[in-house]
């Protein structure tokens, strides 16, 4: 979890929206069965109260997302 904004280093302390629990994106998910095994990931966008960068405060790997099924 990042506490610090990317832009300015000032604390992260304000969310501009809490979308829960959210899977990865173009996963592409080919059955039903599918579905209910697939990780998901907290998506919490938050606003910088000094600078005003909007940002995520978390990042996962990258291996995760660009695999070998991602669709580019």
């Amino acid at each position: 979890m990042i506490a610090a904004c990317r832009g300015c280093e000032s604390p992260l302390n304000s969310i501009l929206i809490d979308l829960g629990l959210q899977p990865i994106s173009n996963a592409l998910i080919s059955n039903k069965e599918g579905f209910a095994d697939e990780k998901r990931y907290q998506l919490v966008v938050f606003v910088c109260d000094y600078c005003g960068l909007v940002q995520l405060n978390n990042e996962i790997d990258r291996g995760l997302h660009f695999n070998c099924n991602y669709t580019y």
